[in-house]
């Protein structure tokens, strides 16, 4: 029977170490690209969409190192977070859509 955690835990064994680290490095680069751009981000949304960034590549993060454990937990935690996360964006989203605050309905 397929289930996603035969699946998930089938995975890990087949991945060489050298992939998880190439992986590991290349979302701290971009952990590090993501945060200069919320510090130097002119505007609320250019820093709303690096928060939001930070926020998948955590989730990636998260992942990775579940696929490297070979642990379910990981995934179920991802999930979990990735829908406060879309609620969250959604959330902002809405929130500077609004002008003057009054919701615009056209």
């Amino acid at each position: 029977m397929f289930t996603v955690s035969a699946l998930y835990s089938e995975i890990g064994p087949l991945i060489p170490n050298w992939v998880i680290v190439c992986s590991a490095l290349m979302l701290i680069l971009a952990l590090v690209f993501t945060l200069i751009r919320f510090y130097i981000g002119p505007r609320t949304p250019d820093r709303i969409v690096a928060l939001d960034l930070v926020a998948g590549l955590t989730l990636a993060a998260l992942l990775l190192s579940g696929i490297a454990s070979g642990s379910e937990f990981y995934l179920q935690s991802v999930l979990g977070f990735s829908l406060v996360l879309f609620l969250g964006t959604v959330a902002m989203a809405r929130y500077l859509d609004r002008s003057d605050g009054n919701d615009r309905h056209e």
